[in-house]
């Protein structure tokens, strides 16, 4: 949705455009550099989409890992 797509841009901008200024964000908990994507099951997919197209967007790198094969799930 446009809202989903407004909330990831606008949290994580500052980290990828603005690497200038991050000092002065440390402290707001809403501009963290960390984002976890959870849903219901087979939702995974879409989760996936909308990471690569947040790195496209901004023209960063991202390494995406599958946590079933880090813990022998």
């Amino acid at each position: 949705s446009e809202d989903t797509k407004c909330a990831l841009l606008s949290s994580a901008f500052v980290h990828l455009q603005c690497k200038d200024y991050i000092e002065f964000t440390r402290h707001i908990s809403s501009l963290g550099q960390r984002a976890l994507l959870s849903g219901p099951a087979g939702t995974e997919i879409y989760q996936q989409y909308l990471v690569k197209a947040l790195a496209k967007h901004f023209g960063a790198r991202l390494l995406t890992v599958n946590s079933s094969m880090l813990f022998g799930v």
